[in-house]
C-alpha cells in the first residue's frame, strides 16, 4: 500500500510541476501582439533590464515608446490573479481588486524595515534602536523596538503597522507598511517585494493583506515573465 502511495505521489510529481511552472509561465498573460518592450535602466552603473509587457498592463494615457528607457514603471493589474486591470475602469482602492506595481531599484529591506518602524514608533533617524522581531499576523513578523524616551510626533508616529518576512537564512524579503483602520478613507498597504534584480512595490487594499503570501509569490513570477533577458 505504501509503495503504491509513493508511486502515485511520483507519477503526480512531473504534472505538479508542470502545472506550477505553466501558471508562472503565463501569470503575465504575454502574447498576441500586445507586447511593449522597455529598457528599465536605474543609473549609468547598474546593468539594464529589459521587460516585455503587454500593453494592457499600463496606464492607457502613458504607453511607453517601443524600447524606450525608464528608471522606473507602475502597471495596473487585477490581486485576485495578476491580470491587467480592464481598461476603462478608474484604478482605486475601493473598487474591486486592483493592485498596483512599480519597477524600482533594489533596496535593503532590513533597512527600509528599519526606517519606516522608526518613524512610526517615533525615533529620530540618529537614535540608537534595540531591534527585535516579534510574531505579527498572518505569518509574518512585526520589527518592534522599546518605545523612545523623548517620541517625535507627526509624519508615520502611530498611523502604521509595519510587517516583515524573512528567508530561511534571516534575510527580509518582504516589508509590509499598511494604514491602520479609522486613519484615512482607504486602508492600503504597500509592499515590497525583494527580487535580487529589483524592488516590487505592490499597493493594495488593507484586505488583501491575508493574502500577502501569494501575492508576493506570484509577484516575483510576474516579474520573471516580464523579464527579457
Amino acid at each position: 500500500m505504501a509503495v503504491r502511495m509513493a508511486n502515485a505521489v511520483l507519477w503526480a510529481l512531473p504534472l505538479l510541476l508542470a502545472a506550477s511552472a505553466a501558471r508562472a509561465e503565463n501569470i503575465c498573460h504575454r502574447g498576441g501582439g500586445n507586447d511593449v518592450s522597455i529598457i528599465l535602466q536605474y543609473s549609468e552603473d547598474i546593468r539594464p533590464i529589459r521587460l516585455k509587457i503587454d500593453r494592457r498592463y499600463f496606464d492607457q494615457r502613458f504607453i511607453p515608446q517601443y524600447d524606450s528607457v525608464v528608471r522606473a514603471k507602475v502597471l495596473d493589474l487585477q490581486a485576485t490573479d495578476f491580470a491587467p486591470w480592464p481598461e476603462g475602469l478608474r484604478a482605486h482602492m475601493s473598487e474591486g481588486p486592483y493592485l498596483s506595481l512599480l519597477i524600482a531599484t533594489a533596496n535593503d529591506l532590513e533597512l527600509v524595515a528599519q526606517r519606516f518602524t522608526s518613524m512610526t514608533l517615533g525615533y529620530r533617524l540618529t537614535d540608537t534602536v534595540q531591534w527585535r522581531d516579534t510574531d505579527g499576523p498572518f505569518g509574518l513578523k512585526r520589527l518592534g523596538a522599546p518605545p523612545p524616551s523623548d517620541p517625535l510626533t507627526g509624519g508615520l508616529f502611530g498611523r502604521d503597522d509595519v510587517y516583515i518576512a524573512r528567508d530561511t537564512q534571516g534575510a527580509v524579503t518582504d516589508v509590509i507598511r499598511c494604514k491602520r483602520p479609522g486613519d484615512t478613507p482607504f486602508q492600503t498597504c504597500n509592499h515590497l517585494v525583494e527580487t535580487g534584480v529589483a524592488d516590487l512595490k505592490l499597493l493594495y487594499a488593507l484586505d488583501y493583506l491575508p493574502d500577502w503570501h501569494r501575492l508576493s509569490r506570484e509577484a516575483r513570477a510576474f516579474y520573471s515573465c516580464i523579464r527579457d533577458n
